[in-house]
């Protein structure tokens, strides 16, 4: 059995909850079964999954060394895949130790329209 991922609307309990786990992890950012209990409390909407990378964003910027924030980063980004827009242009390797030629380019204008 796979986790069900549908968005319901999620109760009042299920809101405090949510609150909380957030305070907890606003307290413990080292703590990665706070991060865990957040994640299985997430909506599972687009919106939601967008305001929490969104503060996951910031809390990178203060909190760099955390590795429960990245972990938390790679969870809401795989939650969102789904909604990316992949151009076509981009390859998908076949390994990780693939050599990879990147384009040289010298403003910022061509830097956004070379990819």
């Amino acid at each position: 059995t796979g986790v069900q991922t549908c968005a319901l609307p999620i109760s009042e309990y299920e809101k405090r909850e949510l609150e909380w786990v957030k305070k907890w992890v606003a307290n413990n950012p080292a703590d990665c079964s706070a991060f865990y209990y957040l994640e299985f409390l997430l909506p599972r909407n687009k919106e939601d999954l967008i305001r929490e990378l969104q503060e996951n964003t910031v809390a990178l910027f203060f909190l760099p060394g955390h590795e429960s924030t990245w972990n938390h980063r790679r969870f809401l980004l795989q939650s969102l895949k789904e909604y990316f827009i992949i151009p076509d242009n981009w390859k998908q390797l076949d390994s990780p130790k693939c050599k990879v030629v990147f384009p040289l380019y010298k403003t910022d204008f061509q830097i956004r329209n070379g990819y």
